[in-house]
């Protein structure tokens, strides 16, 4: 351990102890022992018998939801991840919630008036203290402004930020203790998964990045009416605090109550899903966390009287929301901001069929963003998947993945080519789009290749939207609306204006390299000239093969030389035969046999 890690060590052993106490209760705490076995002795013995019955995987689950907060955030974000921890895993851990108890008003008056810089009677005109609904990182209050405009405000729960630094800094610890004494642990990258985690939930703190993400949804969408996206107030907003639009509909995940309103479900599920692939494929910045919560249903009737309902002091038709469980009077929290506030708004069956929805999108703390590079691969990908064209799929996931030191990317592009085969025969019609992307990432996984943040978010959203989808439209097709998008791929990559893009670049890089070349070339014939040119060679993955060499040098060295001594019959002798030089051609044929065995199993 490191001087400099003592503080650390001192500050957390507590809670350190506590998470360790937990993860041994729950018989997920063996691996510690290989790190330490001997002051880790007091493990032992610990274990629930109560979760004889229970999986693994939902020891994990049961595990993280005690440790509290932070871990159970870190369990939402593995699940995301099933190409590292595994569908199964996944799936379980896509179970957890947080019941976080809401602040006390005294508390929550006290945080909004630091952050604000002003008391909350004259930042609002009415403040419920009261809590609608709580989160594991905040809680939201209804308020109305001195304008009349009804808002939420999202207040961070005081002294949240410290506990969750506390146990990041105790996840990268266990994650480091894995990564050095557990063989099985260590396919699942630890380390990287704590950094990854690690810069996830320290966005999530920052209500800020929240407020930026909805002003650019509203940007990309400003020509949209179908779709609307809270708008914050900037000037009531902060790090620890988010006052935007209050949003009043009906929930995506309530289907009973509208099919009760007469809405075609079947248009709201299309109109939701071309606006999550409208993020991804037009604007390569999307809302990263479209499951029912989220997302909710409002007419256009109660929206077409203004476009901004500001100026006309009405409450916005779209912001945060509590939904009502249907189980229990309680209300609670759905995602990290909520669900829908359900109303009264949209009420009574009616005659005709209403496809006129209004959708909105609530809580963008989670987003995704596509960059240039990830683009061009998507489309690439795209083209691919229309010409069944296996190598090139193998190619990309290649390129963008991190791969393993005895990567096989002839055995990658057989099951690539293969399961594109099986899918091929299938129509739009009958498409699962889900099963086909789940099974691509079990076949990522059975290989080992660990996927960038970014893509293995993506291709999570992809199928969280199509499962939202058919919740509201059990036949809804995800694939058949992507098709297009792979066509207007196509036609963008292959394009006059793409063609000339690339021109333009190549230009400036011959530009640039006709700038250096002249005095890297004088130097170089400098250097030689003086009798100082030397050039570095870096060989990766040589060892083996230089291991192969010399073992095959020696082997034939061995037989030579025993054949000689066979040859003199070089005593002592057996009927005539030289015992070492039988000794040594026996010898050397095993050594034989065994690199021709190991080069065989490489396949190289």
């Amino acid at each position: 351990m490191e001087i400099t890690e003592l503080p650390q060590l001192v500050r957390n052993a507590g809670r350190f102890r506590e998470v360790v106490t937990i993860l041994a209760k729950h018989g997920l705490a063996d691996w510690l022992t290989l790190a330490s076995p001997r002051w880790l002795d007091w493990l032992r013995g610990k274990t629930s018998d109560d979760e004889d019955d229970c999986s693994t995987e939902q020891r994990i689950r049961i595990a993280l939801t005690e440790l509290g907060t932070t871990f159970i955030k870190l369990g939402q974000v593995l699940s995301t991840r099933p190409d590292l921890v595994g569908q199964t895993l996944a799936t379980e851990l896509a179970e957890l919630r947080a019941n976080t108890p809401a602040d006390d008003p005294d508390s929550v008056r006290a945080m909004i008036e630091s952050e604000l810089g002003g008391a909350i009677e004259e930042l609002f005109a009415k403040f419920e203290p009261e809590a609608m609904a709580s989160a594991s990182i905040g809680q939201v209050h209804k308020a109305i402004l001195h304008g009349g405009e009804h808002v939420v405000v999202k207040v961070q729960h005081p002294g949240i930020e410290k506990r969750i630094v506390n146990d990041l800094e105790i996840i990268s610890k266990l994650a480091e203790l894995a990564e050095q004494h557990s063989v099985y642990l260590r396919q699942y990258r630890p380390v990287k998964t704590a950094q990854e985690f690690q810069r996830t939930l320290m966005r999530e703190l920052d209500f800020g990045r929240e407020q930026r993400n909805m002003t650019r949804f509203r940007e990309n969408f400003s020509d949209n009416s179908q779709v609307r996206f809270p708008a914050a107030y900037p000037e009531l907003c902060s790090r620890r605090v988010l006052t935007m639009d209050l949003f009043e509909g009906i929930s995506v995940s309530e289907k009973q109550k509208l099919e009760t309103c007469g809405l075609d479900l079947k248009q709201v599920a299309i109109d939701g899903a071309n606006l999550f692939l409208d993020m991804i494929f037009r604007d390569g910045f999307y809302h990263a966390d479209p499951h029912p919560g989220n997302l909710m249903v409002l007419s256009a009737s109660d929206v077409a009287g203004s476009s901004d309902q500001r100026s006309a002091g009405l409450p916005s038709a779209a912001g945060i929301g509590v939904e009502v469980d249907a189980e229990t009077p309680r209300r609670r929290l759905n995602g990290a901001v909520g669900a829908a506030l359900v109303t009264e708004k949209i009420t009574g069956p009616r005659n005709e069929s209403n496809s006129s929805a209004v959708i909105g999108v609530l809580d963008s703390g989670m987003v995704g963003r596509i960059d240039d590079a990830l683009q061009q691969e998507l489309e690439l990908a795209l083209i691919a998947a229309v010409h069944q064209d296996g190598e090139v799929i193998t190619e990309i996931i290649a390129r963008v993945g991190d791969l393993p030191s005895d990567f096989d990317e002839s055995e990658l592009q057989s099951a690539v080519q293969e399961f594109l085969d099986e899918y091929s025969h299938q129509s739009l019609d009958d498409f699962d789009l889900s099963g086909c992307l789940n099974e691509m990432i079990l076949i990522i996984r059975s290989h080992q290749i660990y996927l960038p943040a970014k893509i293995a978010m993506l291709l999570k959203v992809l199928i969280m939207l199509e499962g939202t989808a058919q919740q509201l439209s059990p036949k809804f097709n995800l694939a058949e609306l992507i098709q297009p998008y792979g066509t207007t791929a196509m036609w963008r990559r292959y394009s006059p204006k793409r063609f000339f893009s690339r021109m333009k670049s190549t230009v400036k890089d011959w530009d640039r390299l006709m700038a250096i070349l002249p005095r890297d070339v004088a130097d170089i014939l400098h250097n030689m000239k003086r009798g100082k040119f030397d050039v570095h060679l870096e060989h990766r993955r040589l060892e083996p093969i230089v291991n192969r060499l010399v073992k095959g040098i020696l082997t034939a060295a061995l037989f030579m030389g025993s054949a000689s001594l066979s040859s003199y019959q070089v005593p002592p002798t057996i009927n005539g035969f030289s015992i070492p030089g039988f000794l040594g051609c026996g010898v050397a044929l095993y050594m034989g046999w065994s690199i021709t065995r190991a080069i065989n199993r490489s396949k190289k």
